[in-house]
């Protein structure tokens, strides 16, 4: 029986701020049995940004089984984590090994609503390369934290870039977001696009017109860049209040749906807040700190999604259950008892 000398470091955050930390180092020894694998599934909704690291080399193969690795386990209460294998064995049978594996700690409500909405749509595949709409407001603010949290955590094997649009009639991708950004480890990218410029004649700025301009700038970002998916900050409430513009302003029934495959471009539109109410990301929000910059040009006040939202406040009372239900409609439509 051989003897293993384990190195362990890890560090994690606590508290809801992510300020704190706790560091600890220390080490160990066991005897284990021949033959090394460990394989585990990656815990998939309860995990935060905590990073435990193991540095261990043995003349022999096998760590799973130890009592010290148990103990340390339970004590530590580690997920099962990441996948660790070795394929060939070094001189003298001897291993140096990195696994980083995820401290269990509360995942943000905001989080779990993202998550469930992730894996019924399938939005995040391995090999995906996504481009998040970074307007620097709240709801994409929070998509980016929530991206670049599930890239540590290494579900899938995924890259993202945020994109700011930067345009005339809206504040500068803000200094204190892109501090926030790179604690996040994210660089934005920052493209200018005069949207007032590509007006028509005697057509008058609004909302929509922005917004399509925007929208058109990462279609065409994505595509020379090489990204199959862009994920765009719309939540619970605008795809209810856009169900209501459509069905009393254009008579159909007809929404943003949480996932668009394009039919003329190579690129899949989603939309990971979908099952999220705006009230839980301005709570998520405020917990986190964001620095919001919202739009404040003077145009706001044509658009109609001002209306559609007062209608569907009036029309659920501001009950996110009476939304969501609201939503599961779309899903559970019985077409015999319809015109």
């Amino acid at each position: 029986m051989a003897v293993i000398f384990l190195l362990f470091v890890f560090t994690f955050k606590v508290g809801k701020s992510g300020k704190n930390s706790i560091d600890y180092a220390g080490g160990a020894s066991d005897h284990c049995n021949d033959n090394f694998h460990y394989h585990a599934s990656l815990l998939q909704s309860s995990i935060s940004t905590g990073r435990v690291i193991f540095l261990f080399s043995s003349s022999s193969s096998s760590f799973l089984q130890t009592s010290t690795f148990c103990m340390m386990r339970e004590k530590m209460k580690l997920s099962a984590g990441v996948s660790l294998s070795h394929s060939s064995p070094l001189p003298s049978l001897s291993l140096l090994v990195y696994l980083q594996a995820e401290v269990i700690m509360p995942q943000p409500k905001l989080f779990r609503i993202i998550d469930k909405a992730i894996f019924e749509y399938q939005m995040i595949e391995d090999g995906d390369r996504i481009l998040i709409g970074a307007s620097g407001g709240k709801d994409s603010t929070a998509l980016v934290e929530y991206f670049a949290r599930r890239k540590r955590q290494g579900r899938e094997q995924f890259d993202f870039t945020a994109l700011h649009v930067s345009t005339e009639i809206a504040p500068p991708f803000d200094p204190g977001l892109r501090q926030l950004f790179a604690s996040w480890e994210v660089e934005p990218v920052v493209i200018p696009v005069g949207v007032l410029e590509r007006l028509k004649p005697g057509r008058s700025m609004n909302c929509w017109w922005c917004s399509t301009q925007r929208r058109t700038e990462l279609n065409e970002y994505a595509m020379a860049n090489g990204y199959n998916k862009i994920a765009l900050g719309h939540h619970l409430d605008d795809i209810l209040e856009t169900l209501l513009m459509n069905a009393l302003g254009k008579g159909e029934l007809s929404t943003m749906p949480p996932r668009l495959k394009y039919e003329k471009y190579p690129v899949t539109i989603i939309r990971p807040l979908c099952f999220a109410d705006v009230a839980t990301i301005i709570a998520h929000a405020q917990d986190s700190g964001y620095i919001s910059a919202t739009c404040t040009c003077d145009y706001q006040e044509n658009s109609g999604r001002k209306s559609a939202r007062r209608r569907l406040e009036a029309l659920t009372e501001g009950n996110p259950a009476e939304k969501r239900r609201l939503f599961e409609s779309l899903r559970n439509i019985k077409t015999e008892y319809l015109p």
